[in-house]
């Protein structure tokens, strides 16, 4: 799926050779963005487990994490029960992920990442609506057997959505007809996942988020997956990755109506979207 499209290639590099912002204290430039950042994470499984884990590690402002289901709550209350380094303020909803009402939890964070054991494409329609509507940019990483995929990294109305790629997904696989049987058995049988998890490529997945996470929030190095699908396969060391060009026609993202328009049945999201971005600058040049 790469597509030589001039036109998107030229805007597409003009917002990765903006996203770079010096100053004189890297370091301490980092750590100061990262303070002032809410992230939102929407762990389900060992991934999440392991992203929750991870991303404590890193100073933000505040972590809210949400189970996905039922069984990701227990193991997510043991992780919290722990002190968290460097003072992260990690917080957890009392129960697993609804979609009604999440707008509003979405809306007052600066990015939103979700990490899991295996695709979930129902769960990353629904968040993909949720974003386009209240504004919030997004991303998520997930493993298939052995192959990592990170990505997209969507911010709402600049960049091609979730839909855009599935759109893109079907109009260029030689079998889209293997594409939709997966996609449909996928959103047939949540409950199934694969039985154990090879350790390095669980890791090696947070990696890729952790890493993402923080190119997003500092804004020092552009993310690696703005707009794109990066996917690695670990066993056959081979890794690719794919511009998506956003689809002029998406009935996701590329609708008609204004903002207040989509936001019209979430006022209260689309309110904290608006105070948000009205008062607060994660990618400010000050740190």
């Amino acid at each position: 799926m790469n597509y030589p499209d001039p036109r998107y290639l030229r805007i597409h590099g003009a917002i990765l050779d903006n996203w770079h912002d010096p100053a004189p204290d890297l370091m301490a430039a980092k750590q100061s963005r990262l303070q002032k950042a809410r992230l939102l994470l929407l762990a389900s499984g060992k991934s999440g487990l392991l992203a929750a884990q991870r991303l404590r590690t890193l100073p933000f402002g505040n972590l809210t994490i949400v189970p996905h289901r039922t069984p990701d709550l227990e193991p997510l209350r043991i992780l919290l029960r722990e002190a968290a380094p460097h003072g992260c303020v990690a917080t957890m909803t009392r129960g697993a992920f609804q979609r009604s009402g999440f707008g509003v939890t979405m809306a007052g964070h600066h990015l939103m990442v979700v990490a899991s054991d295996r695709p979930y494409p129902a769960l990353l329609d629904t968040l993909n609506a949720i974003s386009l509507r209240v504004g919030t940019a997004w991303s998520q990483i997930s493993i298939w057997g052995a192959e990592i995929t990170l990505g997209p990294t969507v911010i709402p109305h600049v960049t091609a959505c979730y839909e855009c790629y599935k759109r893109r997904c079907l109009a260029n696989e030689g079998r889209p007809d293997l594409w939709r049987a997966r996609d449909a058995w996928l959103r047939n049988d949540e409950n199934w996942a694969f039985e154990g998890q090879l350790a390095p490529i669980a890791h090696s997945a947070i990696a890729y988020l952790c890493a993402e996470t923080e190119r997003f929030l500092t804004a020092f190095r552009p993310p690696l997956a703005l707009g794109r699908i990066l996917s690695r396969h670990m066993l056959l060391q081979r890794e690719s990755v794919d511009d998506i060009i956003p689809v002029d026609a998406c009935p996701a993202c590329h609708a008609t109506e204004t903002m207040d328009r989509r936001c019209e049945g979430d006022r209260l999201a689309s309110m904290i979207a608006r105070t948000v971005a009205r008062k607060e600058r994660v990618h400010g040049t000050s740190s």
